[in-house]
């Protein structure tokens, strides 16, 4: 239970079958999914998917995302410009 514990704290948005196979890797025991469905809820661990991908803070993706909203303004600018 303590390693089932420890992956789920250090990767806490891996399904339940990634979360089998890394035990099955850490301790060589096959456990089912089912198996750690019930084991996770009894160590009170919540699922905790992530709903944007970490990288999205990077500088480099920011910076992206900096350029593209200022291209999609001057389009925005020109196309009402146009019709207006």
């Amino acid at each position: 239970m303590q390693k089932l514990r420890q992956i789920v704290e250090t990767t806490n948005d891996a399904t339940l079958s990634e979360l089998s196979e890394q035990l099955e890797i850490g301790t060589g025991l096959k456990i089912s999914v089912p198996n750690i469905h019930r084991g996770r809820e009894r160590l009170g661990l919540t699922r905790k998917k992530t709903f944007h991908d970490p990288k999205q803070e990077s500088v480099a993706v920011q910076e992206q995302r900096k350029n593209y909203q200022l291209v999609f303004w001057e389009i925005v600018t020109k196309e009402s410009s146009v019709l207006g």
